[in-house]
């Protein structure tokens, strides 16, 4: 690492890139020479850069950098498995078996259970789409439903 003005830092990455073969862009003012470059429409990708920078900078690892080396090292391995979609959250409709939708009007508190309705919906056991309680009520609407439609 070397340190300067811009300008001779500037000058000294494009001579570093052509001794290097590495390929250079320019994007939004600032001059990349790529030793990787990365594939498009493939997550996560995996990229490899230098430019010329300032000497000190904040990081922008959102967790811990042993994580974040972690993951890097998997990823330029090829090893990184792919993301899981996450599931989908349910509406109320979707909830259509019958001990399931007993199951969440028993969790009620009003129906002696001890959560709310909004608690219910966070709760992750039951999968629900979050609607400030609103799903979680109609579930429990629909509960009271197949009750009297017993009696």
């Amino acid at each position: 690492m070397e340190t300067g003005s811009r300008s001779d830092m500037a000058g000294k990455l494009l001579k570093a890139a052509k001794a290097n073969g590495l390929k250079t862009v320019e994007l939004r003012g600032i001059t990349y020479a790529y030793v990787r470059q990365r594939a498009k429409d493939v997550y996560p990708a995996v990229e490899e850069f230098f430019v010329a920078a300032p000497a000190t900078v904040e990081t922008k690892v959102r967790y811990t950098m042993e994580r974040f080396d972690a993951i890097w090292k998997l990823a330029l391995t090829g090893k990184l498995p792919a993301k899981e979609k996450p599931k989908a959250k349910r509406l109320s409709t979707e909830v259509v078996d019958e001990a399931e939708i007993k199951a969440i009007f028993l969790a009620y508190k009003g129906n002696g259970g001890t959560l709310t309705y909004d608690g219910i919906e966070n709760d992750k056991s039951f999968g629900l789409k979050w609607a400030n309680g609103m799903t979680a009520y109609r579930i429990c609407k629909k509960y009271e439903k197949m009750v009297k439609a017993l009696v």
